[in-house]
């Protein structure tokens, strides 16, 4: 009778048994993984879950910088109350510009006579020893100076992204952009039809039919990557469709669920299925050179060889999978 942590790990080995559904596995999941951190700013890719006491500043779907909890007004509270002041101002539709005021000791940055925020001692990452006040108004008056030329940077290309002749310009882009893909996808089915398909039929080996069948299996992941790199990079073009591109990659990272003590997200099934997948390669890889290069010439017989391997194969899974899931902190006893 099989505990039930022996369960688990057996499901997730008998899973990657069979080279193509773990080359399928891997290939999709390889894409998603590429295409969610692409598209997530290197600043924001872990706020959502490990870095709760900040929340990212956007505008159209960009990450401008992040702030921090300040007392009892929590990193999310402030953050949207900034984020909705930017987009209140970028409205009007004018010329509008961040800049530095003293208020009150304090150092804030204001848009339009409008207050903004207050930079915090939280807000500065360089936190060591005991500052003196003015080495904090130092600090303090770099960071204010840091964010308002983000600010206004971003508002000056929010504005011009709404210009009649920068939409003209970005639907010919998208148009190219589809162009492109389509020409590229029907590339890779010629290639398939006319190369891989043939070959397959003809196949008289069960080998070569697997052969073949990773190849075509290949070429359609790479169809699947053009297509959503074409996606991608149309969404980038258009304001509405970048925040809608930013808002769903950040709920793929954003905790929906507990292993253990730890919180996970959709983003962490996909590392865990491509270390899954990956980790397979490797043992198979190993297990293969075991038995092809240490145990034949040991002059070990046939039958020993497939019982070492897939010994050495079950056992090194484990261990890995062991290893993972430690590391992540997650308890598995």
């Amino acid at each position: 009778m099989r505990s039930r942590r022996d369960r688990k790990i057996y499901l997730l080995v008998w899973l990657c048994r069979d080279p193509i559904i773990a080359i399928a596995i891997f290939a999709a999941t390889i894409v998603a993984i590429i295409t969610i951190v692409w598209a997530t700013p290197a600043e924001a890719q872990l706020a959502p879950i490990s870095r709760r006491d900040k929340a990212p500043i956007l505008l159209d779907g960009r990450v401008l910088f992040q702030v921090s909890s300040v007392a009892d007004f929590p990193a999310a509270e402030r953050a949207a109350t900034i984020n909705e002041i930017l987009e209140e101002q970028l409205q009007f539709g004018e010329p509008t510009s961040a800049i530095v005021l003293e208020r009150e000791g304090q150092t804030t940055l204001s848009i339009n006579d409008v207050h903004l925020l207050t930079v915090t001692l939280e807000d500065v990452k360089r936190r060591f020893g005991v500052w003196s006040e003015g080495e904090k108004k130092t600090w303090l008056q770099k960071q204010a100076e840091r964010w308002g030329k983000r600010i206004n940077a971003a508002l000056q290309r929010a504005q011009k992204e709404r210009s009649i002749a920068y939409i003209r310009q970005a639907a010919l882009w998208s148009v190219g952009i589809v162009a492109v893909s389509i020409a590229l996808s029907w590339a890779l089915t010629w290639v398939r039809r006319t190369l891989l398909l043939p070959r397959l039929q003809a196949s008289t080996s069960t080998a070569q039919f697997k052969q073949q069948q990773r190849w075509r299996l290949a070429l359609t992941g790479v169809q699947l990557g053009i297509w959503m790199t074409a996606v991608y990079s149309i969404m980038g073009l258009f304001p509405i469709l970048r925040r809608g591109r930013y808002a769903l990659f950040a709920s793929l990272t954003r905790p929906i669920f507990k292993l253990g003590e730890v919180d996970g997200s959709i983003f962490d099934l996909f590392i865990l299925l491509a270390f899954i997948v990956g980790l397979w390669f490797v043992v198979k890889g190993f297990t293969h050179f075991l038995k092809t290069q240490i145990l034949s010439l040991a002059g070990v017989d046939r039958g020993g060889q497939n019982t070492i391997g897939l010994l050495t194969q079950y056992g090194l899974v484990a261990l890995g999978l062991l290893v993972f899931f430690t590391s992540w902190g997650i308890d598995i006893d």
